[in-house]
């Protein structure tokens, strides 16, 4: 039987878990490589090579409301969409609320987890840590492991012919924290995700120009939606989720109208290829007013550079390039697993989390998954489930089954997304959640629900 849980990670996904544990009289042990819990949310100006943090101007793209945890509302002193600080506080409560830092180890990084000698009956796992501080190697053995390292794991970097040529200097977007370092500098910012999109309007305070490069184009969606309340309450309601699974062509055509209402999308070279429903738009309401003072200029994508001269797939050239962000994306990356443990393609997961050819599900994976959506629910949701299963109240099927998910999750998921180098499981926030409330027996009867609301 389940008792002692690792938790790897106390950001988001690794508070839920440790909170979820504590629910199931579980005792977790959490450990964090950094001074402080958070995670990605805990920002830190010096670079840290094994950890990713947002930028200093970072503000979250869903609003406080729909991203927090289910018994923990957020501060009515908090905006509506909570600067990053905003957010680290409300991780800080949430923690100190639950009493949750007392099973948490900073400072400690997971060298490696393994199978122990007899872990096919047991399940056990030994973890091997090490205290930063005074660099001391602990070995521990565990019930279970929860990885809650999240899906930033690994910068992708691009490559472009004669890129070794470039004189000056060339970064990812996890590199990047504040402006200062841009001050009159023309920059290239590769990239048109939320990160970049943040970089480049950050840098645009700055710099002397300015330019955004991408292949596929995207469609830009504000947090500030019709009749100035959050754009996300319409779009990621259960009616938004009913219109995309019966009126997909119709939902694609009035979230194109709403974006085209606040930008003209192929005025400005934002040139989307792909309908709002396929690809993973970026949500930002400063990036029209960049394009119209002329901040920020777009351009499509890079066939080369040469020097500090940087040519376009259009034939376009912009020469005295000082420096290029690539805000690329990332690829989830669990460095203290062996390869065996884990498909190297992560997608290969049951309902994201569980390997499915493991014969006792002692490990899962908690936040590695990509969504339109928030990811706190999401995560609480994954480890309520996860600790479920450690307990042994929810029965997980066999292999076979859990494989034919994993096919039918992504044929699913081709039919209408853009194939995408995120190698995690795609999935459609609330459809997800009420799959998961379902194994676990906590799916909401709606029509219940409604009449028991008229009644008072």
């Amino acid at each position: 039987m389940v008792q002692t849980v690792a938790v790897v990670g106390a950001g988001v996904s690794g508070l839920a878990a440790i909170k979820c544990c504590l629910d199931e009289g579980l005792q977790p042990v959490c450990f964090e490589m950094s001074d402080d819990i958070g995670g990605l949310w805990h920002y830190k100006e010096n670079i840290d090579k094994d950890r990713t943090t947002t930028m200093k101007v970072t503000v979250a793209n869903i609003s406080k409301e729909i991203m927090a945890y289910s018994d923990f509302p957020p501060l009515a002193v908090y905006p509506i969409f909570m600067h990053n600080t905003h957010l680290k506080d409300y991780l800080h409560r949430y923690a100190d609320n639950f009493n949750l830092r007392k099973h948490i180890h900073l400072n400690t990084k997971v060298i490696q987890i393994t199978e122990t000698e007899d872990h096919k009956t047991s399940g056990q796992w030994c973890v091997k840590y090490q205290n930063i501080q005074d660099n001391k190697v602990t070995s521990e053995v565990f019930d279970a492991v929860m990885v809650c390292t999240g899906v930033f794991g690994k910068p992708v970097m691009p490559t472009f012919q004669g890129m070794e040529t470039f004189q000056g200097e060339i970064i990812h977007t996890r590199e990047y924290k504040t402006s200062k370092n841009f001050e009159g500098k023309t920059t290239l910012v590769v990239g048109l995700g939320n990160s970049a999109v943040d970089a480049a309007i950050d840098i645009s305070e700055v710099a002397k120009q300015v330019y955004i490069s991408s292949r596929n184009g995207s469609w830009i969606f504000g947090r500030l939606g019709p009749g100035g309340l959050p754009g996300d309450m319409l779009m990621l309601s259960r009616v938004g989720f009913y219109l995309l699974k019966k009126f997909p062509s119709l939902l694609n055509k009035l979230a194109m109208s709403q974006c085209s209402k606040k930008l003209n999308h192929k005025l400005f070279g934002l040139n989307p290829k792909f309908s709002p429903l396929q690809s993973n738009s970026t949500v930002n309401d400063m990036l029209g007013y960049k394009l119209l003072t002329g901040e920020i200029k777009m351009k499509p994508g890079v066939k080369q550079i040469c020097g500090h001269c940087v040519e376009f797939v259009d034939g376009s050239k912009i020469d005295g390039i000082d420096s290029i962000v690539c805000g690329t994306g990332y690829l989830p990356d669990f460095p203290f697993l062996d390869s065996g443990v884990i498909d190297v393609d992560k997608s290969n997961m049951y309902l994201g989390m569980f390997p499915p050819d493991r014969k006792v599900h002692t490990l899962v994976v908690i936040g590695c998954f990509r969504q339109k959506g928030p990811i706190i629910p999401v995560t609480e949701m994954q480890s309520r489930l996860a600790t479920m299963v450690f307990k042994g109240s929810v029965t997980l099927p066999d292999s076979k089954i859990m494989w034919e998910y994993i096919r039918r999750n992504k044929e699913d998921s081709n039919k209408y997304r853009i194939p995408t180098l995120t190698g995690v499981t795609q999935v459609d926030y609330l459809p997800y959640m009420d799959e998961l409330a379902a194994i676990i027996g906590v799916k909401p009867n709606l029509g219940k629900s409604y009449w028991v609301v008229q009644r008072f």
